[in-house]
This record gives C-alpha cells, sequence and structure tokens, in this order.
C-alpha cells in the first residue's frame, strides 16, 4: 500500500471517529468568525489607537490554528499511545505524517472556509475595501494558515511529555504577540490594513508566494515530525 494510500485510511478512520470534534470546530468557527466581523468595523476609524492592535493580534492568533484539531486535554494525552500504536501496525512513517499533514489541510479548508466566509458577510469593510478581490485576502491568510498549522502534527509527537507540550505551547502563542507588538509598536505597520492593500493591489501574485510559503512550511514540519517519529525517544 503506498503512502497516500495509507494517509487516505488513516484520515477516514480519523474522521470517522472523531466526526462529533469536526462539527463542533466549525461551530466554534462560525462563532469566532462572527466576533472578527464585528472587530473588522474598527478598520473604517481614522484615528490608530489601541483596538488596531488588538485587531491585528487577534487576528494573527486565530489564523495560525484554522487548520488545528481542537481536541480536548484527555485526547491530547493519549495521542503518544495512539502513534505509537500506529506504528507498530504495518503502516509506514510516511503514510503517517502525511494523513496528519492531510487533516490539516482540510480542517484548513473547511474551517477557513466559514470562517472567512462569515467575517466577509459581517464585514462591511471588507466588501467595500475588497468586492471579488477578496478571494486574494482569503488565500494570503491560507497560506499563512498551512505554513503555522502544519506545526500541530510536529506538536502531537511531544505529548508523552506534558511540560515541552505546555511550554512549546506557550512559546508559540507568546510569538505572535511579540511579533504584533513588533509590527505595531516598531515598524508601525497594521497587519490587516496592510494585507487588505496587498490583496487589492497585488492580489494574484501575494497569493501564489503565500501558498508557496505555507507549502513550504508544511514539509519541513513533515520532515520534523517524520524526524521526530522515527526517533526512540517518543518509545
Amino acid at each position: 500500500m503506498s503512502a497516500w494510500n495509507e494517509a487516505l485510511v488513516l484520515l477516514g478512520k480519523d474522521m470517522r471517529r472523531h466526526w462529533f470534534n469536526w462539527v463542533l470546530t466549525l461551530v466554534l468557527f462560525t462563532f469566532i468568525a462572527l466576533n472578527a466581523g464585528s472587530l473588522m468595523e474598527i478598520l473604517e476609524g481614522e484615528v490608530r489607537t489601541f483596538p488596531f492592535f488588538l485587531l491585528d493580534f487577534y487576528f494573527m492568533m486565530i489564523t495560525p490554528v484554522i487548520g488545528c484539531p481542537w481536541y480536548s486535554g484527555k485526547f491530547t494525552q493519549s495521542t503518544i499511545q495512539q502513534l505509537r500504536f500506529l506504528r507498530s501496525l504495518p503502516v509506514s512513517v510516511d503514510g503517517l505524517v502525511l494523513s496528519r499533514m492531510l487533516l490539516v489541510f482540510l480542517r484548513a479548508v473547511l474551517n477557513g472556509s466559514i470562517f472567512y466566509l462569515v467575517i466577509y458577510l459581517m464585514s462591511d469593510v471588507m466588501q467595500a475595501e475588497l468586492g471579488g478581490r477578496y478571494i486574494w485576502y482569503v488565500l494570503i491568510g491560507t497560506g499563512y494558515t498551512l505554513f503555522f498549522s502544519s506545526w500541530y502534527p510536529y506538536w502531537e509527537t511531544l505529548a508523552h511529555r506534558p511540560l515541552s507540550i505546555w511550554l512549546s505551547s506557550v512559546i508559540f502563542l507568546a510569538g505572535f504577540a511579540v511579533l504584533a507588538m513588533l509590527f505595531w509598536w516598531v515598524l508601525d505597520v497594521q497587519v490587516i490594513e496592510t494585507v487588505i492593500r496587498i490583496a487589492r493591489e497585488h492580489g494574484p501574485l501575494a497569493s501564489v508566494i503565500s501558498l508557496a510559503l505555507g507549502l513550504l512550511g508544511s514539509w519541513f514540519w513533515a520532515w520534523l515530525t517524520k524526524k521526530r517519529l522515527m526517533s526512540d525517544q517518543i518509545y
């Protein structure tokens, strides 16, 4: 059986086993998008106040996890047992890693579709500023999502060490906070406004670059995850 066949079988099992989580995550991102859509009205203001920073920070924090499975803590703790079990089966490491990457990609498409659709319907700013070019904004954001959400399979391999998994999560989130502050206070760049302008003026090119970087990041995380799974450290 090829790695792709193995990956599709494993992905199907995950979807059947955790179908309720897939539905619940879609509902969650609908709620998040409703909140995000209302926040977008901040952009109508002319004075760049602290809420603009919060808007950038909100999007920089949410967008990277659109493709991540939002499982319970109990599931997270059992993840390493699941990985060990799968590794004991006649399933290649390539198939296993590919299945987790496909899971991230599929969730990014499903969650991202509802997320960006609701924002567009909720936000007069997006409709007025971009109109049909909103698709470029979505694709730019999708590249950003793929780059960071693809970290999730590697994060799963840390589940056997609670301290590592929590520490890496804190560093991950703190990194976005620092990045948002860097853009806002040091570079004097409003992220959302800048992305809107790029989507409006250079949409197709920016989308291709963002998606290419997203796929490159996914390849890197897949390589790192495979290396980790082949290590004796998690067995």
